[in-house]
């Protein structure tokens, strides 16, 4: 008995499986396996025994934050076009229900467009983004996302709740299994004048 329906004993004794395991929804199962004799009087005994479900890579991740499967626009963060370079703005999280290497989840920003990661410019030197990813880091493990530059320049765009520029920065999670599963959302940047 136990298992959920999952399992069948034979005559022969061999445990044999009648339905799918998924260990997302049960990890592990209780069995209690009885054995009788033939014998007048009958003899019988019961064990225990527990089946432990192997994971394998089938739970993409799914993003926290931003939220991904919610109605509407693109979650939204607000940024100051004088925020200063290296400052978080944003933890970015995915949980993976796999387990070990199947539920590592790492992050990556993914660019809008083809095109080469910055050009020199201006009279200065410094880097113009040719990307918006390009004004942003992303670190692969924690989530978190840090301004690179400073948002001063950044061409208009609607989009803003409560007015401001913004820009879309899509965003990857994707854990370590093999094949890796993945998934993309996006996150409303805006900048705003304070």
């Amino acid at each position: 008995s136990g298992g959920g329906g999952k399992f069948v004993v034979r005559n022969n004794g061999e445990i044999a499986l009648s339905g799918q395991l998924d260990r997302e929804l049960t990890a592990e199962h209780q069995l209690l396996i009885g054995v009788a004799d033939s014998g007048v009087p009958s003899q019988r005994t019961e064990f225990r025994l527990t089946v432990l479900v192997g994971d394998i890579n089938d739970s993409p991740p799914r993003f926290v934050f931003p939220p991904a499967e919610r109605p509407g626009p693109p979650h939204q963060v607000n940024i100051s076009i004088n925020q200063i370079p290296g400052n978080p703005v944003a933890t970015i999280i995915a949980h993976d229900d796999d387990t070990g290497q199947n539920g590592n989840v790492t992050y990556r920003l993914l660019r809008s467009r083809a095109a080469p990661a910055s050009s020199s410019g201006s009279a200065a030197g410094a880097e113009t983004p040719t990307d918006f990813a390009d004004y942003f880091n992303l670190e692969p493990l924690t989530g978190r996302l840090l301004l690179r530059r400073r948002l001063q320049g950044v061409p208009a765009a609607d989009g803003c709740l409560g007015g401001g520029s913004g820009r879309l920065l899509r965003l990857e999670a994707s854990d370590q299994g093999q094949p890796s599963l993945k998934r993309v959302t996006q996150l409303r940047i805006c900048a705003v004048n304070d």
